[in-house]
């Protein structure tokens, strides 16, 4: 059955499906000897999923809980080929779709997109009280993803995706960690704090 929510891969088996509810624990713990930089790791369902992230920066600004973005681009949008791969749902019984939409260089896309946002949210508070994204980044978004199914998708959904993203993120950075709910139904995410 499809829903109100635009879906990528209703007509794929469930097992190539990325699911329409989930929960992600975000944990932060001390870095490793020498630096001991804060680092996250995350899991799903007490699966370790993906690799322990640091800021990979001068700077702490918490670019270490950057998955929420991918995440939020799963709920809001009904894409994100990095949520795939961690999932381990890539459309493997179509393989040019596997090759196009789930493969590396649309992995590559949407992390580029996820940097450029952070780039541009890290000048203006991180989005904190923003209702409307800039028009000129969504035209670089559009102009990145050109050719791949999410680019039939309006600009008011990406805005959509962006500002819940970062509306999660500041509360996980925040409190050093959560847990994220998916929801892409009803293109929603929440963020709990951990016990």
């Amino acid at each position: 059955m499809k829903t109100s929510f635009t879906s990528f891969d209703y007509e794929f088996p469930v097992s190539e499906q990325i699911p329409r509810s989930f929960e992600v624990l975000f944990r932060q713990k001390v870095g490793r000897f020498p630096l001991f930089l804060p680092e996250v790791e995350i899991s799903i369902a007490g699966r370790t999923i993906g690799d322990t992230l640091t800021d990979n920066s001068y700077s702490n600004d918490g670019y270490r809980f950057h998955d929420v973005f991918h995440f939020s681009y799963a709920a809001y949008l009904g894409w994100s080929p990095l949520t795939r791969k961690l999932l381990g749902v890539k459309r493997k019984s179509k393989p040019i779709v596997d090759i196009v939409e789930d493969g590396a260089r649309a992995g590559i896309i949407e992390e580029a997109i996820s940097q450029i946002v952070f780039s541009h949210a890290e000048r203006r508070n991180f989005y904190e009280g923003v209702v409307k994204v800039d028009q000129a980044l969504l035209g670089i978004i559009r102009d990145l993803v050109a050719g791949r199914e999410v680019a039939i998708l309006p600009a008011s959904r990406w805005e959509e995706a962006i500002l819940g993203g970062f509306s999660a993120w500041r509360d996980i950075r925040e409190h050093e960690g959560g847990i994220l709910s998916v929801d892409l139904d009803n293109r929603i995410l929440e963020v709990r704090r951990l016990p």
